[in-house]
């Protein structure tokens, strides 16, 4: 089959890719390639939210909206909406905006590497119409030092698994790229419309997709998920990073509470409070949780580390030096993986 890139006319959009950006003009140049070059038989737009980026991001963005002026539509925020506490992300800015029956997704640091992406999973919708959405492997880039990590799901497993059920999702917070998802819209709406506020919002959503529909792993590599040092997700200040672990942990709660029933939801709410605890028992110490280190009692078991922690958490200068040592080695940690 024969497939060309229309761009002329934009009466029958199939596709439209949503892309949040701000602060990322070292980035973003690789992003908006990867989206105009999208190879297909059928037409599609991509929908760009800025958040009034001080770098040179918006000056990028409008370079190609210019020169793919029936692709690229715009929205340049005048003020930062973020910092005035409004949420930013595909929901709010893009899904609204959208003309495809099928949403993509691609924030400004990450990129796609396949012109045939697109083309791919729109054929897998088309032909199976019981499949929700489709993700598909991606390889993980290290902006500090370059090291990439080929083809997660394929070349690492244990850590990025690819077919899940929604409680071991739950389970282990689980993650597929987001920079390949394609999703039919009606279900990324009504996961809109399910879905409670929370700061991993992907990690939110897929859960509903998991739940309410079936979802299609591409084995093919598509994208590239560009791992950048200030990301949320990768804050090495303590307090963030505690954080960060507390929420994801009470959010793994509330989610085995919507969406699992009966044993399966007492069996994934223990585990999780035993992943929970044990892992971050390090931190509940050092950041002097009280109430979390008297919850952390029923969970973790009797080993020779915790008693240890226990210890140290009995004596205010002693766990305010191990804070400082905590820290310290968090970031030999950081330091040497990137390398």
């Amino acid at each position: 089959m024969k497939v060309t890139r229309i761009i002329i006319k934009m009466s029958n959009i199939i596709v439209s890719i949503s892309c949040i950006t701000y602060n990322q003009a070292t980035y973003v140049r690789d992003c908006l390639e990867g989206l105009v070059r999208q190879i297909t038989n059928f037409e599609y737009e991509i929908l760009i939210h800025d958040d009034c980026s001080t770098d040179g991001t918006d000056l990028i963005i409008k370079e190609y909206a210019e020169k793919y002026p029936n692709l690229i539509r715009p929205i340049f925020e005048i003020e930062n909406q973020y910092s005035k506490g409004i949420p930013i992300g595909t929901a709010i800015w893009n899904l609204p905006r959208a003309r495809g029956k099928y949403i993509a997704f691609c924030e400004g640091d990450d990129y796609w590497i396949d012109e045939y992406k697109l083309q791919k999973q729109v054929d897998i919708l088309e032909n199976m119409p019981n499949i929700g959405m489709c993700f598909t492997d991606f390889n993980r880039l290290h902006a500090s030092n370059g090291k990439i990590e080929i083809s997660c799901l394929k070349n690492n497993p244990q850590k990025f698994p690819s077919n899940y059920t929604v409680e071991s999702w739950i389970v282990r917070a689980g993650y597929v790229g987001p920079m390949t998802w394609l999703v039919r819209k009606k279900l990324w709406e009504e996961a809109e419309r399910e879905k409670f506020r929370s700061t991993d919002g992907t990690f939110v959503i897929f859960t509903y997709f998991l739940w309410s529909s079936k979802v299609y792993c591409l084995k093919d590599t598509t994208a590239v998920y560009r791992i950048v040092r200030k990301s949320a997700s990768h804050d090495v200040e303590l307090a963030k990073r505690y954080k960060r672990v507390k929420d994801l942990h009470e959010l793994q709660i509330k989610l085995a509470e919507t969406y699992l029933t009966g044993q399966e939801k007492s069996n994934a709410s223990q585990t999780i409070n035993n992943q929970y605890y044990s892992n971050a028992l390090k931190m509940i110490v050092a950041t002097d949780d009280k109430e979390e280190l008297v919850n952390s009692r029923d969970y973790c078991n009797k080993s020779l580390r915790n008693k240890l922690l226990y210890v140290i958490a009995s004596f205010g200068l002693t766990q305010r030096m191990y804070s400082v040592i905590y820290k310290g080695l968090l970031w030999v940690k950081i330091y040497l993986n990137n390398r």
